[in-house]
């Protein structure tokens, strides 16, 4: 009677173990981060302090009280804006950082949005188009222009979808960048190249995948060359 208390008594740790390891999990997976800093739900910007300033509260009577130091560097969520004393950005607890030339706001971009409400189980969910771009142009390889995709195209399946042109390719010749919201609606969209490819040499073109990444390039640009573009995506963390 007693092994078989103990056996059940394991089985339900097992299944809380796995259960806590689950949301443990899912919620690391959603986290997206912007700079030194988590992006929360609720939260309009950002700012960094360019040179050290003061963290002040708003008082009831109107006036301005100092909290404590900030440091050149640091970076602060802000959930709120007054237009009291030139400007306030709200930090939470009450406590602002006055708009000055010490501060630099920011806001986030659309793509940091979405990752973080369509919560992507992407290992690589804090990363956007604008990353992977910026580690070709890193990396030394050729990127003309950029500029965003017509919703048309796969605009109910993807967060994000970058135009790329190579200008050694030709005139507006060059690839996309797709960021999709899972695996299978990625794998519709690779496939969908893949097979207009097989209708003729004109069609084809190269893909590749990275997580939720698919990027397509003209096929007239070289395997050698494309695969250059597919190691730099690959390395990207």
């Amino acid at each position: 009677m007693l092994s078989k208390l103990f056996k059940v008594f394991i089985m339900l740790l097992l299944v809380v173990g796995f259960s806590s390891y689950s949301i443990h999990t899912a919620n690391a997976a959603t986290k997206v981060m912007w700079g030194k800093t988590e992006l929360k739900l609720g939260q309009i910007g950002k700012v960094t302090i360019l040179s050290d300033t003061t963290l002040v509260k708003l008082e009831s009577n109107g006036s301005l009280s100092n909290v404590r130091k900030m440091k050149k560097g640091e970076e602060y969520r802000v959930y709120s804006f007054k237009s009291n004393h030139g400007g306030l950005y709200g930090v939470g607890g009450g406590s602002y950082v006055q708009k000055s030339a010490k501060v630099k706001y920011e806001t986030p971009s659309k793509s940091k949005l979405a990752l973080l409400q369509h919560g992507s189980t992407n290992q690589n969910a804090s990363l956007t188009t604008e990353d992977v771009i910026k580690k070709f142009k890193d990396d030394g390889l050729e990127v003309g222009g950029t500029f965003d995709l017509d919703n048309r195209e796969f605009g109910n399946t993807r967060i994000e979808g970058k135009r790329i042109l190579i200008p050694s390719l030709g005139e507006d010749a060059g690839g996309r960048l797709f960021l999709f919201k899972n695996e299978k609606d990625l794998a519709q969209a690779k496939s969908y190249y893949d097979e207009l490819g097989n209708a003729g040499p004109i069609f084809y073109s190269h893909t590749h995948q990275k997580g939720n990444f698919l990027l397509q390039m003209n096929g007239d640009m070289s395997d050698s060359n494309f695969k250059r573009y597919a190691d730099s995506m690959d390395s990207l963390k």
